[in-house]
């Protein structure tokens, strides 16, 4: 008899620099979960929640089994396997901060977004500072950022594709500006605007790559 048991997980960021799979789309138990979700692209490197669908009663996995033409021996081998889903709703995310590309999905690029009464919404370039987007990066677990528009409808055209938030969403914030010394986004200061399109979205790039200390570490 085949049982199946399908659990929610989140995995931060860059969970996968000190993890490992065994296997590939059906996992071992010993394999990393968040492992396992970078590797099936169920979660994007900047981490993010996924779904895996734990199977016992049809063991995948034995004694000297070969994975990826290496012999693995587990002693008594395991009774049970898991493989990922990916959950493609990305509202279900932990964080009420997230980057979003111009595909709608969360990435290290994207405009930013908060939610805020439960309702994500984006902010305003206007009268952002650049150290705010370093901010948000930190947040994200990243080393460093930047904002990336340069003119007032930047999101519109970057890289010949649309950045900009929905007409749906609204532009929870402008004028957001952390200064160099801040620890956190509360330090920070912000307005809430009164009428702005989405034309003037920021935009940010977030980076492994610290601009104090030029590291060559780059997220993919």
């Amino acid at each position: 008899m085949v049982n199946y048991e399908i659990v929610f997980v989140f995995c931060p960021a860059n969970c996968h620099k000190s993890s490992s799979t065994i296997g590939r789309t059906v996992y071992h138990p010993k394999s990393s979960i968040c492992g396992a979700g970078i590797v099936d692209n169920s979660i994007p490197k900047i981490g993010g929640l996924f779904g895996i669908v734990r199977s016992s009663g049809q063991p995948s996995y034995s004694d000297y089994v070969k994975v990826n033409g290496i012999s693995i021996n587990q002693g008594n081998g395991s009774d049970w396997s898991f493989h990922t889903v990916k959950v493609n709703n990305p509202d279900f995310a932990k964080s009420d901060i997230r980057l979003i590309d111009h595909k709608g999905e969360p990435s290290f690029v994207g405009r930013v977004e908060f939610r805020v009464g439960g309702k994500w919404g984006t902010v305003s370039n206007e009268g952002t500072s650049a150290a705010f987007a370093r901010m948000i990066c930190r947040v994200l677990n990243y080393k460093d950022g930047e904002v990336l528009n340069n003119k007032k409808d930047f999101c519109t055209d970057y890289k010949k594709k649309d950045w900009c938030g929905y007409d749906s969403q609204p532009v929870h914030y402008s004028h957001y500006v952390c200064a160099e010394t801040d620890d956190n986004l509360a330090q920070c200061t912000r307005q809430v605007p009164g009428s702005f399109s989405h034309e003037g979205d920021v935009v940010v790039e977030c980076s492994d790559i610290d601009s104090k200390n030029e590291e060559d570490v780059k997220p993919n």
